[in-house]
């Protein structure tokens, strides 16, 4: 719990100052999360190792932040040409488990069917299985896929 600065408070290199700092940063982090909500879909179904992603804004170009209890990270899809899709789930921290992944498409790409999509991990290709439904995605790994600190999920579809 944060104390209230007194007359023994130390400048802003000190201790209370960087109390003050650490809970203006978390603060500002909550907020930050809470103002996400209306321009981004993101579910996480930890049991059964599922996120889904569905941008409400800048579909053609989206990047948000991701947390789970495990880890955190980014992820951006981006439309090129209105011909191909680019995904990447990275993890910044922690840890990601994933067995199926799901994203909507953006408008450019709606009514769309993909002609081949390919996902890699560390430049590696990884075997998947999908299925398009109307304009989402369904992509899911046979074997559980692992993701630690630094490592980015990259999914290319082509249409």
């Amino acid at each position: 719990m944060l104390k209230p600065l007194g007359k023994d408070t130390m400048d802003g290199n000190g201790i209370h100052g960087m109390r003050r700092s650490v809970a203006a940063i978390m603060s500002g982090l909550w907020l930050h999360g809470e103002s996400l909500r209306p321009l981004q879909d993101i579910f996480l179904f930890r049991a059964r190792k599922k996120i889904s992603f569905d941008p409400k804004v800048h579909h053609e170009k989206f990047k948000c932040f991701w947390s789970c209890g495990s880890g955190w990270g980014s992820f951006s899809q981006e439309s090129e040409k209105n011909k191909r899709e680019k995904i990447e789930i990275l993890v910044e921290f922690g840890s990601l488990k994933l067995k199926q992944f799901t994203f909507h498409l953006p408008p450019s790409l709606r009514g769309k069917k993909i002609v081949s999509l390919e996902a890699f991990l560390k430049n590696r290709s990884l075997d998947i299985s999908f299925f398009q439904e109307t304009n989402v995605i369904h992509i899911k790994w046979d074997n559980l896929l692992s993701m630690m600190a630094g490592d980015t999920l990259e999914i290319k579809v082509l249409f």
